[in-house]
C-alpha cells in the first residue's frame, strides 16, 4: 500500500501511483494537437522574419517531440497495470515534457526581434502554452520548473533588452506569470496528492467493509446453523414433555417452557433476518404461486396463540408474484403482530385487487390500534408502541420494511387508536388456477403406528430428542450420522423405511442430499424425503433439493406430523394401487385364458 503522507515532499524519482501517472498521460490526447498546433501557427506567423532553415529544423523537432509523445502514449494505454506504476513512464513524460518547453524557450530566444508582430505571436503563444498547461505538469515539481521558466524566462529576458518602456512591462509580467504559474502549480500539486490520498483512504475504507462485510456474512451462517441446532433439539424435547405430563401443575410449567422456546425461536429468527438484510445475502427470487398454501402455513404456526386468545382467523385466497420465502416472512411478521395486540374480536388476511396487475394483500385486526404520530415510527428497528400491554420485540416490522424494499412491494398501514389496524402489501398479481388441498383427518389425531422413519443429523441431542417425538407418535425412529449407520440399522431389522429426515449440512464431506439419494437407491424406490437445515442461505438449498420439501430449523413439530401424515397417504396410495394390480391379474386370467395381464396391459 503506497502512502500518500509525505508525497509533496518526494522527489518524482519516487513510484507514483498509478492513478497520478494515467492522469499525467490522460492528457496527452489534448495537449500534443494543442501545442503541434501552436507550433505551425509560430512558424507561419515568423517565416517573413525569421530564417527559414531555422525555423523548419526548429519546427521538425517540436513535432519530432510531440511525435515521441504520442509514441508513449500508446505503449503506456497497453502496458499492464503493474507496468504503469514503474517510475520510468513518469521519467518519460517529464522528460518530453521538458524538451517542449526547451524548444519554446529556444524559438523565443533565437527567433526574437524587436518587431509587433514578433512580439506579438511570441508573447500570446507562450503565455497560452504555460497558461494552459501548467496545471498537467503541475504534479511533479520538477516538470513543473522546467516547464514554466524554459518558455517564459528567456522571452522576459528578450523583452527586458529591448529597453523600451513598454516592452519592460510586458518582460516583468512574464517574470510575474512564471513566479504565478510556479505557486499555483505547488499549490494543486499538493491538493492533487490530498485528494489522491483521501481516495486512497476511501478506496481501504471501501475494502475494509467489503472484508467485515464477509466476516459478517460467514458468522450469520456458521450462527445460523451452529445455534439453531440446540434449538431444533430443545423444541423437540419439550415437545415431548408436554404430551407425556399429565399433571395440572407441570403442564403449566411445560407451557411455560414452550412459550419460552417460541419467545427465543422468534427472537433469534428476527435477529438473523436483520443480519442477513444488513449483510445483503439475499436474493429475491420471484415466481407466481397460490397465496392460500402460505398464508395456512403462518395460520398454523400460530393456531396455538390463536385458539388461546379465542381469536378468529380468516383467509381470502389469492395468486401473488413475488418471492415465496421472503413473502411468507413478511406475512408471518405481519399476522404474529396482528395476533400480539388483539385481545379480542378477529382477524382478516386477505387479497384485494388494485387495477388489472396488481393485488393487496391485507392484514386487519380489531386490535389496539396505533397512534397517528407513532405510524412512522413503528417500522424503526426496536421500537414499541406506548402504552401497549403486550410488547414484541422491536423488530418485526423493520423486518418487514426491510423486505418490502429488497421485493419491491409496497408496504402500507392504516390505523386508528382503539379500534384496529390494516397492514398491506401490494405486489403484482398472478393467474394461477387454485388448488384446494383438504384432508379430514386432524395431524392430532393421525395414526403413525409402524411407520419407520430414517433420522440422519450429526447432532446427537437432534437424533434422541427426534427420535422421542417419534416413537411418542408411534413411529419406529431409525437414527444415525452416516448412512452406513443407517443400513446397518435397516438390514439387523430387515425393515423398509416409510419416510427420510435428513440434515443438510452434516459433520462429513457428504450432504443431506447425498444421503437422500444414496439410501432412495439402496431400498430401491423413492421414499418421502424431508430437508432439515440450519443454514442462513434457504433459498440456494431449495433450490438444490428441487422436489423435496425443506424447512429451516427449529423444525415445528406440526410440520413434522404434518410431512408424516403425507408419507403416509403415499404409502397407503402405493399399497392400494398394488393391490388392485394383484386383484385384476387373476380376475383377467380367468376371463381371458392366454390374454395379457392388467399389469402387462398396462406395461405394453
Amino acid at each position: 500500500m503506497i502512502n500518500f503522507t509525505n508525497w509533496r515532499a518526494r522527489a518524482p524519482t519516487q513510484v507514483w501511483p498509478p492513478t497520478a501517472v494515467q492522469d499525467l498521460y490522460g492528457y496527452l490526447p489534448v495537449t500534443v494537437p494543442s501545442i503541434s498546433s501552436a507550433a505551425c501557427l509560430i512558424a507561419f506567423s515568423l517565416w517573413d522574419y525569421a530564417h527559414h532553415r531555422a525555423l523548419t529544423l526548429w519546427l521538425c523537432a517540436m513535432l519530432l517531440v510531440q511525435l515521441l509523445r504520442t509514441v508513449l502514449l500508446f505503449a503506456f494505454r497497453h502496458s499492464s497495470q503493474a507496468d504503469q506504476a514503474l517510475p520510468h513512464w513518469t521519467w518519460l513524460w517529464i522528460f518530453t515534457a521538458s524538451c517542449t518547453g526547451a524548444l519554446l524557450g529556444f524559438a523565443n530566444t533565437y527567433f526574437f526581434a524587436p518587431i509587433p508582430v514578433v512580439e506579438l505571436v511570441l508573447a500570446t503563444l507562450t503565455a497560452a502554452f504555460v497558461g494552459s498547461g501548467w496545471s498537467v505538469v503541475a504534479p511533479s515539481i520538477v516538470a513543473l520548473i522546467l516547464y514554466v521558466s524554459l518558455p517564459l524566462i528567456p522571452l522576459a529576458i528578450q523583452f527586458a533588452l529591448v529597453g523600451n518602456r513598454g516592452e519592460g512591462v510586458v518582460a516583468f509580467a512574464l517574470a510575474a506569470m512564471v513566479v504565478a504559474c510556479i505557486a499555483f502549480g505547488l499549490r494543486w500539486r499538493h491538493m492533487y496528492f490530498e485528494s489522491l490520498s483521501r481516495e486512497a483512504a476511501l478506496e481501504d475504507a471501501r475494502r475494509a467493509a467489503e472484508s467485515a462485510n464477509t466476516a459478517k456474512t460467514k458468522f450469520v451462517a456458521a450462527a445460523s446453523h451452529d445455534l439453531r441446532q440446540p434449538m431444533q433439539a430443545l423444541s423437540m424435547y419439550a415437545s415431548v414433555l408436554e404430551q407425556r405430563v399429565k399433571d395440572e401443575r407441570a403442564q403449566r410449567v411445560v407451557q411455560g417452557i414452550q412459550l419460552s422456546v417460541r419467545a427465543l425461536e422468534q427472537l433469534f429468527d428476527s435477529l438473523l433476518d436483520i443480519a442477513k438484510l444488513e449483510s445483503g445475502v439475499i436474493t429475491p427470487n420471484p415466481v407466481a404461486f397460490p397465496l392460500m398454501p402460505l398464508i395456512e402455513r403462518v395460520a398454523e404456526t400460530e393456531r396455538g396463540v390463536v385458539a388461546a386468545k379465542h381469536l378468529n382467523v380468516r383467509v381470502v385466497r389469492c395468486s401473488v408474484r413475488s418471492d415465496p420465502i421472503l413473502l411468507e416472512r413478511m406475512v408471518k411478521n405481519l399476522l404474529t403482530n396482528a395476533i400480539r395486540y388483539t385481545e379480542r374480536g378477529g382477524i382478516i388476511v386477505g387479497c384485494r385487487r388494485v387495477g388489472r396487475d396488481r393485488v393487496r394483500i391485507e392484514i386487519v385486526d380489531s386490535g389496539i390500534g396505533i397512534p397517528s404520530e407513532e405510524q412512522e415510527q413503528i417500522f424503526d428497528d426496536y421500537y414499541q408502541i406506548q402504552g401497549a400491554t403486550a410488547q414484541g420485540l422491536g423488530l418485526g416490522l423493520p423486518i418487514v420494511k426491510r423486505l418490502a424494499e429488497l421485493l419491491g412491494h409496497r408496504l402500507a398501514v392504516r390505523s386508528t387508536f382503539g379500534r384496529g389496524s390494516v397492514f398491506s402489501i401490494e405486489l403484482e398479481r398472478a393467474s394461477l388456477p387454485m388448488a384446494i388441498e383438504s384432508d379430514s383427518t386432524e395431524l392430532s389425531e393421525a395414526n403413525f403406528s409402524g411407520a419407520c422413519v430414517v433420522i440422519v443429523d450429526d447432532d446427537v441431542e437432534i437424533r434422541n430428542s427426534m427420535g422421542l417425538l417419534l416413537e411418542h407418535w408411534g413411529c419406529r425412529p431409525i437414527t444415525g450420522r452416516t448412512l452406513t449407520d443407517i443400513e446397518r440399522q435397516l438390514q439387523e431389522h430387515g425393515i423398509t423405511p416409510t419416510a427420510l429426515i435428513a440434515d443438510y449440512r452434516l459433520a462429513d464431506v457428504v450432504t443431506g442430499l447425498q444421503i437422500i439419494e444414496r439410501l432412495r437407491q439402496s431400498v430401491g424406490k423413492k421414499l418421502p424425503a424431508l430437508l432439515v437445515t440450519g443454514t442462513a442461505n434457504l433459498l440456494a438449498v431449495q433450490q438444490r433439493a428441487g422436489d423435496i420439501p425443506v424447512v429451516s430449523k427449529p423444525v415445528p413439530p406440526g410440520k413434522l406430523r404434518s410431512f408424516l401424515s403425507q408419507s403416509l397417504r403415499h404409502r397407503a396410495s402405493r399399497q392400494a394401487r398394488t393391490s388392485l394390480d394383484r386383484k385384476a391379474t387373476p380376475d383377467a386370467a380367468k376371463a381371458a385364458p392366454g390374454a395379457p395381464s392388467a399389469r402387462e396391459e398396462t406395461q405394453r
